[in-house]
């Protein structure tokens, strides 16, 4: 097995707006120099995190969520789709939630197993923000604090996602279990954001990474090359005036995929701000939460699922399950115990911040004790 990207031709390459098009506020933080390289997206992208009340009937937009047009059907195996293939989305979605991991005995059915030739994302990773859209700075500067927060607290330290009781100690044994040592993880960005890139209105899965290459062209976030060794993972933060338009708040609540950029590839993940449509699809408490904002409090949730599985399954051929689920597909919507304060409810405090995190599958498959692996801060 390889930690690091084998070489790979990409599935498709997308069709993307102009990168001049695209304004740029002056930067808050110079992450790097610019570079006139350009990240491609490599034309699929995960499914995304389902919504909370997704029951495979109709969604808020009042569209059905099956159809005989998609490139993908019902029971299809793979955990990547084509980008902007909503049909896709939409019968996959479905199908979760048609079929359930339940125990048998010691182990649970419909466990999560290793595909030969796939990759996992090791060594040091540097999470970099994309800020997208009209952020105020109070705003920015609340999400870019709650969000860095999970990562900042795991410190310096060599594998610091194997500490325990933090949420991405979940993932350690995906890397151990094939003789790989797990990651570090670090948020460069987290004492000054980079300004967000102007943006408004609907933004394709395809834009996206297009998005992500205006800012690394910029140097708001650094290209590959310029990390001083760091893995970046880009991740596309799109403010309350865009919306991702392939199914955000109606289909899912965020995903992750890759790209190129000189020769080099690397995963990125797409997250945003959302109106109060999508709160009951997206946020599973509002209006009390633990960081005061529900909004930041629900993508809390849904970048470290992103997060989770992008370390385990980069290049979406690595670790998923006979129905095409990654780990954090197969907990998503679930917290183990809690406590509740101040009205809200809570299952993790970092960083003297408290959280509601989804689970994640334990590669191992072991039974938690509840019929499925999923556990919110074990390493075993």
């Amino acid at each position: 097995m390889l930690n690091f990207f084998p070489k790979i031709r990409p599935l498709a390459v997308i069709s993307a707006i102009a990168v001049a098009a695209i304004s740029v506020a002056p930067l808050v933080a110079q992450a790097a120099n610019p570079t006139e390289a350009t990240f491609s997206g490599s034309g699929v992208r995960s499914h995304g995190v389902p919504i909370i009340n997704a029951q495979g009937s109709t969604g808020h937009d009042g569209s059905t969520n099956q159809s005989e047009n998609s490139d993908q059907n019902v029971g299809s195996n793979q955990p990547s789709i084509k980008l902007d293939d909503v049909a896709a989305e939409s019968n996959w979605q479905k199908n979760q939630q048609q079929v359930g991991s339940r125990a048998t005995t010691g182990t649970v059915s419909n466990p999560i197993s290793f595909h030969k030739g796939g990759a996992v994302y090791s060594g040091n990773v540097a999470i970099y923000p994309v800020w997208v859209g009209t952020w105020t700075a109070t705003r920015q500067t609340l999400w870019n604090s709650v969000l860095s927060n999970l990562v900042t607290v795991l410190g310096a330290s060599t594998s610091n996602t194997t500490m325990a009781n933090q949420v991405f100690a979940t993932n350690a044994s995906y890397f151990t279990s094939q003789a790989i040592a797990a990651p570090s993880l670090n948020w460069p960005q987290a004492a000054a954001p980079s300004a967000p890139l102007v943006a408004n209105g609907n933004i394709s899965d395809a834009q996206v990474a297009t998005y992500i290459s205006a800012a690394i062209k910029t140097g708001a976030v650094p290209a590959p090359a310029a990390t001083g060794g760091l893995r970046p993972i880009y991740v596309f933060i799109g403010a309350n005036n865009t919306l991702l338009s392939s199914g955000f708040g109606t289909k899912y609540c965020g995903w992750h995929s890759y790209g190129t950029i000189s020769g080099t590839t690397t995963p990125y993940i797409a997250i945003q701000d959302f109106t109060s449509k999508f709160l009951s699809a997206c946020a599973s408490q509002s209006p009390i939460s633990p960081n005061g904002d529900a909004y930041v409090d629900a993508m809390a949730s849904v970048l470290v699922h992103e997060i989770d599985e992008t370390l385990s399954d980069p290049l979406l051929n690595a670790w998923y399950d006979a129905r095409g689920s990654e780990n954090a597909d197969k907990c998503a919507w679930t917290f183990g115990t809690t406590s509740t304060t101040g009205g809200y409810k809570y299952n993790i405090t970092e960083g003297g911040r408290k959280y509601l995190i989804q689970r994640n599958w334990l590669s191992s498959n072991v039974n938690k004790g509840d019929g499925t692996a999923c556990t919110l801060a074990d390493a075993l």
